[in-house]
């Protein structure tokens, strides 16, 4: 199962689950996005799911390249989402 950059809409939807946890966690929707976006960890968590995360080295070139700042590359680093491709879950 590997779903790694190919996520059919963008900016991803929230669920109504996300948005709450992300309210109550603090996390903003441009980190969100920039996981979800630049995402190249991926682990399977059931029910067509899958857990998203930034490695280290690709949030760097990332922000070697300029696509995101260094504070958002702080903000991502232990940042993961819970999707199913099009929406964020959790």
């Amino acid at each position: 199962m590997q779903h790694l950059i190919t996520h059919p809409s963008f900016p991803p939807l929230l669920t109504v689950h996300a948005t709450k946890r992300s309210q109550q966690r603090g996390i903003r929707r441009e980190h969100q996005e920039a996981v979800f976006a630049h995402g190249d960890i991926e682990r399977a968590v059931g029910g067509g799911c899958y857990r998203l995360s930034i490695s280290q080295r690709r949030l760097m070139g990332l922000v070697r390249e300029g696509a995101i700042s260094a504070q958002i590359a702080d903000r991502c680093r232990k940042l993961a989402v819970i999707t199913d491709g099009a929406s964020i879950v959790t």
